[in-house]
């Protein structure tokens, strides 16, 4: 019953993403019929997530440009946890509600960890290029009227802390910077969710430690404290980061491919 309502509560939520990916073509291999339909619910909610960021910047530019403090921070460096963790949350749901169905119509575990993890990479990469060009583009705004840009990391007692921003790098750096932090809550919402299906409630709590772990090192703060306690550039501590999504999808791919396929219960 819980796989059975799941499934449907996705497929209510995700209707539209269907449209965008098209009628399933049997010609294709396994795996890309599983991406396309992943890769077109990512499309279909990321323009909702998109759209909600930009009108909240909106808001609070157009707000706070109005106060006598003005406007003092990017406003858009908020979205980067956004972006970390609601791929994290679709990937999560991803697993619990497709891989039941996915085997069940025929086609295979593996077809299935190959599209997961290609959607994964997917959404690293475009959300770290919008979340790049849209930092730059804030900058120049900014810098146009007069503002000051800054990266804030935490909020101390005298007030918010500001750091070198991965934006300040260029784009490369910046996009580089985000597509990994993405790229790493994806992957760690595929753990997650192939833990809790695979072991169940107990022990896949038990796992959140190890699971949850390529988000966690990616926290905005986190990275760039790490960052200086290395003594890495923004783009060295991002390729060095690399490495834990990636030991992340080996272990997603070790897990996936001899999972037993929980059956619906009514």
């Amino acid at each position: 019953m819980r796989e059975h309502t799941t499934g449907a509560d996705l497929t209510g939520l995700t209707a539209g993403s269907m449209r965008l990916a098209g009628r399933p073509d049997p010609s294709l291999p396994q795996w890309w019929r599983a991406a396309r339909w992943m890769l077109g619910m990512q499309l279909y909610l990321g323009v909702w997530f998109w759209g909600v960021i930009v009108f909240l910047w909106l808001a609070a530019v157009l707000i706070l440009s109005r106060t006598p403090v003005g406007v003092q921070i990017s406003y858009l460096q908020f979205a980067v946890h956004g972006a970390l963790w609601f791929p994290f949350a679709m990937m999560v749901t991803v697993v619990a509600a497709m891989l039941t169905v996915h085997v069940a119509t025929g086609m295979t575990r593996r077809s299935f960890l190959r599209a997961a993890l290609l959607t994964a990479a997917a959404v690293g990469l475009a959300y770290g290029i919008i979340l790049a060009a849209g930092l730059l583009a804030e900058s120049a705004v900014y810098a146009a009227v007069g503002w000051e840009h800054a990266h804030v990391v935490e909020t101390g007692d005298d007030g918010p802390i500001t750091a070198p921003a991965p934006w300040t790098g260029g784009f490369a750096v910046a996009a580089l910077t985000y597509a990994v932090r993405t790229f790493s809550g994806a992957v760690a919402g595929l753990l997650v969710g192939i833990t809790y299906y695979r072991f169940g409630g107990w022990r896949g709590t038990a796992l959140l430690p190890l699971t949850v772990l390529p988000a966690l090192l990616s926290q905005d703060a986190l990275a760039g404290l790490l960052g200086s306690f290395l003594d890495l550039p923004t783009a060295g501590y991002s390729l060095l980061a690399l490495v834990v999504p990636l030991v992340g999808t080996l272990a997603f791919a070790r897990l996936t491919r001899s999972v037993p396929i929980a059956t619906s219960r009514s």
